[in-house]
């Protein structure tokens, strides 16, 4: 069976927060013309930074997550401000949250999050050889604290569980694992 896009009937009214928009979207299949209203969650792209020290530790920030309610151990991240590449934000990104910069940062891998219902991407930066420029430039909601993490480690804190347990921040860990 042939398959086809559904085709777009109409756009529901946006409920818009500080991050998302929320819109109930009415679509119409092309195979049975049938109409079906799909909740959509418009987001801004956003970027994970795997970033590696010349003494082979890879560097995690450490957060208090609202959603969860619970501590998680992430790459650097944040969203990609609008008009911005994607690795210009994950520099900034890692600047930002950890005070490291390095000069040889490259895009590794492109995801989308979770396609059934957001219309975002994830994009990851790998930079090696990262050191510290800076002190932290937090945003006022930012409680990060920078944890290092052996290179040779950090598959095994993985397998751990705990803390080391986001699903994008794998999916950052498994392109750096292929870009080696």
């Amino acid at each position: 069976m042939k398959i086809e896009p559904w085709d777009e009937v109409s756009e529901g009214a946006p409920d818009t927060r500080r991050i998302f928009t929320v819109r109930s979207d009415v679509v119409r299949s092309r195979a049975t013309g049938r109409e079906h209203t799909v909740d959509r969650l418009l987001a801004p792209d956003w970027v994970n930074v795997v970033a590696i020290t010349d003494q082979h530790e890879m560097l995690f920030v450490r957060q208090w997550r609202f959603g969860a309610r619970t501590f998680t151990l992430e790459v650097p991240a944040g969203l990609i401000e609008p008009g911005e590449e994607p690795l210009a934000a994950g520099q900034r990104e890692l600047l930002e949250e950890t005070g490291y910069a390095g000069p040889d940062a490259r895009v590794i891998g492109t995801v989308l999050p979770n396609p059934a219902f957001m219309d975002n991407k994830t994009t990851t930066i790998y930079c090696p050889r990262v050191t510290c420029v800076a002190e932290q430039q937090l945003d006022p909601m930012e409680e990060l604290q920078v944890v290092k993490i052996p290179v040779e480690r950090v598959e095994r804190t993985l397998k751990e569980g705990g803390e080391l347990a986001t699903a994008l921040g794998m999916v950052a860990l498994m392109w750096w694992q292929m870009a080696r």
